[in-house]
């Protein structure tokens, strides 16, 4: 019998975590308007202290939060709770690092700009201090901003497998472009770093995963300042963009070619803003 148990249990709890999300989802699109769901949030944001590192509940507490702050509250009211989030996390945990970055991911998906704000004002106001918890914080602050990030581009690979939802892929675009955007202005670096690693998509298995990593890529080009655009290897990239042409999916050498456009633009760009101008 305990045998059983151990087996069926966690499965049971993983079921049923699925089932309360999706309950809370459509729970929110009801009440969307009102006042329930920040009474909800901030519920939700007092509860997370309550329970120990690691747990179920504690987990799915973090994602519904994520969800809740998600859903059209007004940017000042998300600012506070999030901060609050972050102030009263412990770093040191890997548990509770992972769930701010997994909440702030879910926010992100509704409030991008709040939340890219929320971690920029956060890294400054700690760096103005110097006690040692508020260090490993910023630390924390930056790796979540990261993460924040990859949550969504990720999200945008894994999204070209589902073609169930017709606007998806549109909503997708607009909300990279935000986010690519906000970045710029505020954490170009993070954005620089990210355009290399989706490069490396574009060498996958998967022609999806590839005509993605193209779109992305093309989205973080698009929104790159002149500064970095001198840092990038234009001719690997162009490299890694042409052996695309020769792919047997016409949708990969499609998204390659529009990539690549965007690769020669922003290269043009930064040889006429470039002190030698065009040699």
């Amino acid at each position: 019998m305990a045998d059983m148990w151990e087996l069926e249990i966690p499965l049971l709890v993983k079921y049923l975590e699925g089932e309360m999300s999706r309950f809370l989802r459509n729970s929110l699109k009801k009440t969307r308007g009102s006042n329930w769901s920040l009474r909800l949030s901030k519920e939700l944001n007092n509860q997370i202290e309550s329970f120990d590192s690691p747990s179920l509940e504690k987990g799915f507490l973090y994602r519904a939060l994520g969800f809740t702050l998600a859903t059209g509250l007004e940017a000042d009211k998300v600012e506070v709770l999030l901060l609050e989030l972050l102030y009263k996390t412990d770093y040191s945990n890997d548990f509770d690092r992972e769930g701010v970055i997994l909440c702030f991911g879910l926010c992100a998906r509704g409030q991008v700009k709040t939340v890219l704000g929320v971690l920029h004002d956060f890294e400054e106001r700690i760096q103005e201090l110097e006690q040692s918890w508020q260090i490993g914080a910023w630390r924390a602050c930056v790796a979540t901003m990261f993460q924040c990030v990859h949550f969504w581009g990720w999200k945008a690979l894994e999204s070209s497998v589902d073609h169930s939802d017709a606007a998806a892929p549109k909503e997708m675009t607009s909300f990279q472009m935000t986010l690519c955007s906000v970045l710029t202005q505020k954490k170009p670096a993070v954005l620089y770093n990210f355009l290399l690693e989706t490069m490396t998509y574009v060498k996958s298995n998967l022609s999806r995963i590839r005509i993605a990593a193209c779109n992305l890529a093309g989205i973080i080009m698009k929104q790159m300042s002149a500064h970095y655009l001198r840092k990038l290897d234009f001719p690997a990239l162009r490299n890694s963009l042409q052996e695309l042409q020769l792919d047997s999916d016409p949708g990969v050498w499609r998204a390659a070619l529009e990539t690549l456009n965007i690769l020669d633009t922003c290269s043009q760009q930064w040889l006429l803003a470039s002190p030698e101008g065009i040699s």
